[in-house]
Order: structure tokens, then C-alpha cells, then sequence
């Protein structure tokens, strides 16, 4: 710990993992009181802000305490995406949504580009039936995390695609020699098994 002390950046996840040890064998009081000093130490901007604050959270849940938390949260009148973020989900967990809305909207000011919190938005519209009220960028983001890409097999060519989905289907009976025969022959498809001498694509009905 000692060689930890001269460089923030080490000491902030340090302390944040002293607080969860500390939460894990119910010393809440001495583990808020960790967290509390990882959070000074820790950057504005940092990544492990978002984890301290989940452990904080944690335990005031576990002690039913999160109207207290909310009190303390709002005390400190939060301006950054990480507490206005973490303010917006205690008042929609606790039933609280036109405050959980404003104040995700604040949090999305500081962080345009954060889905996640976009998509929380939307949700929580739709169950409040106001769907209709979210901002065409909401909108649109939540369209765009819904779409999924193409998965690799539809790069083939339509007629490949629709070749092999005949060829699949194809009813092949045996002849009496045994040897395969179709109904048909294969010369309609777009699909050849073989390269003649010559360089030029063979059916495989006339190998037959």
C-alpha cells in the first residue's frame, strides 16, 4: 500500500478493493468510509469511479439504505457522468422515474455517446408509456444497437445461395444400376462439380 500512495492511478483501485473486502466481511461503516477515499483520489474521468460507486451502491442496498445514499448524492450537487449516471438509476430503482429521466438526460449532456445509458432511457419511457417523448438521436441509437450484422455465410452470391438450397432439396432417387439420378438435370443450376480439360466447368450429370 505504502508504494502505492505516490501515484493516484494505483491507489484509487487499491483502496476500491480494500472497500469490497471490507463489505464482504460486513464492516460497512469502515468500507464507506475506504470507498469515500478512493473517490478522492481517484480522477474525475477515471473507469474505476463507475466500479467504486457499484460497491457503494451495493451496500447501502444490502442495509436498505438507498434513500440515504440519494440524500448524500444530491448533497454534493453532481455535475459528472458517472454520479449523475449513478443518481438517475437509485431514483428509477426506487420508483422515482421523472427524476430518473432528468436526470439521465443530464448525465447524457456530459456523455452523448453513451448507449447503455440511452438505452435505459428508453426503456424507462416505454414503461411510463411515453415512449413518444424520447429525442430522435435516442431513438435512432436504440435502433442501431438492435440491428445485428450479417453473419459471414450471407456474403455468398444470391445465386450460389439459391443453387445450393435447390440442390439440398433435390428428391434423388437410386436407379437400378445405383447409381443417383435426378428428376432433372443439374445443367439448370449454377452449380458444376468439375473442370473439364479444356478449362470449361463440366455437369456433374454427364459424369454419370
Amino acid at each position: 500500500m505504502g508504494a502505492a500512495r505516490g501515484d493516484n492511478r494505483a491507489l484509487a483501485p487499491a483502496l476500491k478493493d480494500l472497500g469490497r473486502a471490507q463489505a464482504k466481511a460486513h464492516k460497512n461503516a469502515e468500507a464507506i468510509a475506504t470507498l469515500k477515499q478512493a473517490l478522492s483520489v481517484a480522477g474525475q474521468e477515471a473507469a474505476v469511479r463507475a466500479e467504486i460507486y457499484e460497491t457503494v451502491t451495493e451496500i447501502y442496498r444490502a442495509d436498505q439504505q438507498l434513500g440515504v445514499l440519494i440524500q448524500m448524492i444530491e448533497a454534493e450537487h453532481p455535475s459528472d457522468f458517472a454520479r449523475l449516471a449513478l443518481l438517475g438509476a437509485l431514483y428509477e430503482e426506487t420508483g422515482d422515474a421523472a427524476k430518473a429521466l432528468s436526470t439521465y438526460q443530464r448525465a447524457l449532456a456530459q456523455n452523448p455517446r453513451h448507449i447503455d445509458l440511452r438505452l435505459k432511457m428508453i426503456r424507462l419511457l416505454q414503461s411510463q408509456g411515453e415512449l413518444d417523448k424520447a429525442s430522435p438521436s435516442t431513438r435512432g441509437s436504440s435502433a442501431r444497437r438492435r440491428t445485428t450484422p450479417r453473419s459471414s455465410s450471407s456474403s455468398a452470391t444470391p445465386s450460389c445461395s439459391a443453387a445450393i438450397a435447390r440442390a439440398r432439396s433435390s428428391s434423388w432417387v437410386s436407379s437400378r444400376r445405383g447409381r443417383p439420378a435426378t428428376k432433372r438435370c443439374c445443367r439448370a443450376s449454377p452449380i458444376f462439380t468439375g473442370e473439364s480439360a479444356k478449362g470449361r466447368s463440366r455437369c456433374a450429370c454427364s459424369r454419370a
